[in-house]
């Protein structure tokens, strides 16, 4: 270990002193398809030079922004207009996930139950990689009971119809419901349930 720290990193450091660096920042976006993404930001950045990307990652579609330090200032240009203009549909940037937000707020609680009736594992599929350490997770197909432990915090998906459902947050103290909604027909299914559950970790990140 001592060789690697007293050596090979500083020399690594050394060599790569002068290098100039290559940056990208990032957008995902949910509620438009990746031409109309593209079209948004085409329509600023054209003849700009850099290097501009696009990933669908359902429900998401991100949006890759490149440029070298030595291009910063004018690069800069461009992506705080593309950061203004797609603020409608921006989700997360830089590689962020919003599921790791909801994860650290979920960590004050004692308790968490998860009830999903919508979605047919893809909620499950989801959030296990992130909630597995969580302090006495739960998680049921059923519907969300009545709350009764103190320092719990139950968060559901319930479904309505094919085409709604209703995410929730309860705590001892209050209770916060919302519905979504999606218009996609039945050979889209899967992306319908994908787009509920993103919009539900969105709601419950922002109201705990």
């Amino acid at each position: 270990m001592s060789v690697w720290e007293d050596f090979i990193v500083s020399d690594i450091q050394t060599l790569t002193k002068s290098c100039d660096r290559h940056h990208t920042l990032s957008w995902d976006t949910m509620g438009f398809g990746e031409s109309q993404i593209a079209e948004r930001v085409e329509k600023i950045a054209a003849g700009s030079g850099f290097e501009i990307g696009y990933r669908v990652h359902l429900p998401y579609v991100e949006v890759k922004f490149s440029f070298f330090e030595s291009e910063r200032a004018r690069a800069l240009n461009f992506t705080e207009k593309i950061d203004q203009d797609l603020k409608d549909c921006t989700i997360t940037k830089n590689g962020q996930d919003i599921l790791q937000t909801l994860v650290a707020q979920l960590a004050k609680f004692e308790s968490v139950e998860i009830y999903d009736s919508a979605t047919g594992g893809i909620l499950w599929q989801r959030v296990l990689p992130e909630c597995r350490n969580l302090n006495s997770l739960s998680m049921s197909s059923s519907q969300m009971p009545a709350l009764l432990k103190p320092n719990c915090v139950q968060l559901a998906i319930e479904k309505i119809s094919e085409s709604e459902v209703h995410a929730i947050i309860k705590t001892s103290k209050s209770e916060k419901r919302v519905p979504f909604t999606s218009q996609l027909n039945s050979n889209m299914s899967e992306r319908r349930l994908q787009i509920f559950t993103e919009r539900a970790l969105i709601f419950w990140s922002q109201e705990l």
